[in-house]
């Protein structure tokens, strides 16, 4: 008997069903092709479907969902109007379908953005999705994306890293909110911004050392996440290798040189494909650095400074004190005579102590015949 009951119950949704779906496309019929129904104002026409998204029936809110993502930006001023909704089942389902258009809801940017405020979690969550869905033209939302940041709702917190990475550079001035998410208590907030920062790319070289503490985390979908965060950041050096200056080049391969060296390290937590992210990019930026010849000498010169100041010791002076004893000999006597009272000069490195003039090498031409002829 319960059967039947159920059985007659559900016969007799199935035509009221049929009939909200057959009503549902006529207007949309009626919206894409009457003339006389092209006279009424586009709200009219888009409010009963908007009202769809709310229906008891799963099918009849897919399809008004469709349909309005169908119609495009024809729809998002009406969108826009149930953002503001204070029944929070409508917003949200509005923020989606927003979302679902992607660029042809540019226009609803600010009011997404201000949706994110919103006292309902599920509205601000969907609101987050959608401003990542549209992509670059969502930029002006980057500050209250940044503040989404620290929601109380880790759902909320979740989708608003990975809207911050699906607007890649135009979301820069983040980076410093996107570093303090990485010590988010939720790993996926730590892993979405850890990806936002990769696609971020060079202008994210301040969070380097926060990623590589995420190679350490107990996630493994979080190291995953902070491996090609880094590879992102070091692949936008590569791009720009040409223009970097010698310091920041140098900079650049030092830091990802001990990324490498975790990854090598750690081989059971890390594939080698892993390994490929870093060490693809980091030989790139190696042979730059190659090539840059000046770079080397100056480098070199550096590393052999010491050795440098000996050879320039016993070659140069002899050499001032030959020309000056081709072209004013005289001036070596006087050098002479000036360097006298300086008897007591200790050497490095021996204990011996020696005068000034015999130190300059300028004594052992005191008594040279061209000195004494002058």
């Amino acid at each position: 008997m319960i059967c039947t009951d159920s059985l007659t119950k559900q016969a007799s949704k199935t035509p009221l069903v049929a009939l909200k779906l057959a009503v549902l496309c006529l207007m949309l019929l009626l919206l894409w092709t009457s003339n006389s129904w092209a006279q009424i104002p586009t709200d009219i026409k888009i409010a009963p479907i908007i009202e769809k998204l709310i229906d008891n029936n799963a099918r009849v809110r897919l399809e008004a969902h469709d349909a309005l993502v169908s119609i495009g930006s024809l729809a998002v001023p009406a969108l826009i109007e149930v953002l503001k909704n204070p029944d929070c089942n409508i917003p949200w389902r509005a923020a989606w379908v927003l979302g679902d258009m992607a660029s042809e809801a540019n226009a609803a940017v600010d009011a997404l953005a201000e949706a994110l405020q919103d006292e309902d979690a599920q509205v601000r969550m969907y609101a987050a999705l959608a401003l990542g869905e549209i992509g670059k033209a969502a930029k002006p939302a980057v500050p209250p994306l940044m503040a989404a940041l620290q929601d109380r709702e880790e759902y909320v917190r979740i989708y608003t890293a990975s809207a911050l990475r699906r607007l890649g550079t135009e979301a820069k001035v983040a980076v410093p909110s996107l570093i303090n998410a990485l010590k988010d208590k939720n790993p996926r907030v730590r892993k979405n911004a850890a990806l936002a920062l990769g696609v971020i790319g060079s202008e994210a070289t301040s969070a380097v050392g926060d990623v590589i503490s995420l190679l350490q985390d107990n996630e493994y979908y979080v190291r995953y996440g902070a491996v090609k965060g880094l590879a992102g950041i070091i692949g936008g050096y590569q791009d720009i290798a040409d223009n970097l200056p010698s310091t920041k080049l140098t900079k650049v391969i030092s830091d990802f040189e001990k990324v490498l060296k975790i990854l090598e390290d750690n081989q059971d937590k890390f594939t080698e494909l892993d390994t490929a992210k870093i060490r693809r990019p980091l030989e790139a930026l190696k042979a730059e650095k190659e090539t840059r010849l000046f770079d080397r000498v100056v480098e070199w010169l550096l590393k052999h400074k010491l050795r440098l100041g000996i050879a320039a010791y016993i070659s140069l002076l002899p050499s001032l004190w030959l020309i000056l004893l081709r072209v004013a000999p005289l001036w070596l006597l006087k050098l002479n005579n000036a360097l006298k009272p300086y008897t007591d000069f200790s050497l490095p490195f021996i204990s011996i102590n020696v005068p000034l003039r015999y130190v300059l090498f300028v004594g052992w031409f005191h008594y040279h015949p061209r000195v004494l002829d002058a």
